[in-house]
């Protein structure tokens, strides 16, 4: 099976095989399983995220926190790897909350769907719960998070500004020909958990946050 759908029309000769099986490659080293198996990796207490390394002994639970498209996977990956592992962090294992826009099936982690690029009561109802879930951590927390594209419409909380108020600013953002930068600039101001206020919600847990992005 491909990555690229019109592979075997593209591939008219060995010159164009050799170059699509290079972008194949590239494909498949960038797949959630290709990563996790190479940079996400726990070996006695050690839990190692790239060239991050962190001492789970110095915590005693863990929790897990994802949004955004993608995210799902993401946290089923990573919730399969820690359970996996019958003592140190699958003990210390507390479960955690993702908002998806896909349907994905956890053991320990509560899971909504939710909705984009509008956002909707389930994605403010998910927001809500997890400020009032985590804002009482503690030093010996540990937060995984995984932040895909769309998590700024699927995670958030206004700070005044009603459901109906933010679907028209970002409806009114998304047409205004904005880049995504741009338009997070904006919506960072409006929130309770963006611009650094998430970090601030978990603190004084440590955080670790695993982005995957297209921009």
């Amino acid at each position: 099976m491909h990555y690229i759908k019109n592979y075997d029309s593209l591939a008219s000769n060995e010159n164009r095989k050799v170059v699509l099986q290079l972008v194949e490659e590239a494909f498949a080293s960038i797949t959630p399983e290709q990563v996790f198996t190479h940079d996400f990796t726990i070996a006695d207490d050690t839990l190692k995220i790239q060239d991050k390394s962190f001492d789970l002994s110095q915590f005693d639970r863990v929790f897990l926190i994802g949004f955004g498209k993608g995210s799902a996977l993401m946290c089923k990956i990573i919730e399969e790897k820690i359970l996996a592992i019958e003592a140190g962090i699958g003990d210390k294992f507390q479960g955690g909350m993702v908002i998806d826009v896909v349907d994905q099936t956890f053991q320990k982690l509560a899971f909504v769907k939710g909705t984009h690029p509008l956002p909707s009561k389930e994605n403010f109802d998910f927001t809500k719960k997890l400020i009032d879930t985590y804002s009482n951590l503690t030093e010996k927390d540990l937060v995984l998070i995984t932040t895909c594209g769309g998590g700024s419409v699927l995670l958030e909380k206004p700070h005044t500004f009603s459901l109906e108020d933010m679907i028209a600013i970002n409806s009114a953002l998304l047409d205004s020909g904005a880049t995504i930068s741009e338009m997070n600039a904006i919506r960072k101001h409006l929130s309770q958990v963006k611009g650094g206020s998430l970090a601030k919600i978990l603190y004084p847990a440590t955080s670790a946050n695993l982005l995957f992005s297209d921009v």
